[in-house]
């Protein structure tokens, strides 16, 4: 598996040090790729001016290999209740990605491994919060944690205070852990067949 890589945009989240927002992003990642079943890694790849939407590439125009996090962009509506999303691209049909269509950002370095994708399977994967709204530190890292567990596969739980519960747990403490169910599910996915 290659890594997700992300960038910050380079706006951040001004009321919060800039420092602090690429920190509780940074330890929100690390939560899940420490999971003692979990084979996802995360590289933070620093900034960018990308807010959104991207420059596209040959799999199509809002594909383009950069996954980007972001308090600035303009092109989603938030509802009332709504945090952030995790704004996912996945192939719609059976792909075989060769090294003559992995280059999705044309900077020379693959971005999707070689192999037989079957339909469904994500492969870019940005993360919009509402800026308008209001993160604490912690809160901040709470959203993070579960818009990850979107980008990974996640879908919400029903279980009542898990990461991937579709609201926010009150108690900032017990959000900021992964809970049994969020792991289980995610060993599940981890013991799918892989890419060939």
């Amino acid at each position: 598996n290659l890594p997700y890589k992300w960038h910050l945009n380079e706006r951040g989240y001004s009321p919060l040090e800039f420092s602090v927002v690429e920190q509780e992003l940074q330890r929100a990642f690390l939560a899940w790729q420490t999971l003692p079943d979990s084979n996802v890694t995360f590289e933070y790849q620093g900034i960018t001016q990308q807010s959104g939407g991207g420059v596209g590439s040959q799999l199509a125009a809002s594909i383009d290999g950069v996954n980007v996090i972001s308090f600035v962009n303009n092109e989603i509506n938030f509802p009332e209740t709504v945090l952030a999303v995790c704004n996912t691209s996945v192939f719609e049909a059976e792909i075989t990605i060769t090294e003559s269509n992995y280059d999705l950002n044309g900077d020379g370095e693959g971005d999707i491994p070689v192999g037989l994708y079957p339909a469904g399977s994500i492969f870019n994967a940005d993360i919009f919060f509402d800026g308008a709204k209001s993160f604490s530190q912690e809160s901040l890292h709470n959203t993070a944690l579960h818009e990850i567990g979107h980008c990974i596969g996640l879908q919400h739980s029903s279980i009542e205070h898990s990461v991937m519960y579709p609201f926010a747990d009150h108690d900032l403490a017990r959000g900021a852990i992964i809970k049994n169910d969020d792991s289980s599910t995610l060993a599940s996915y981890m013991e799918a067949p892989q890419v060939e």
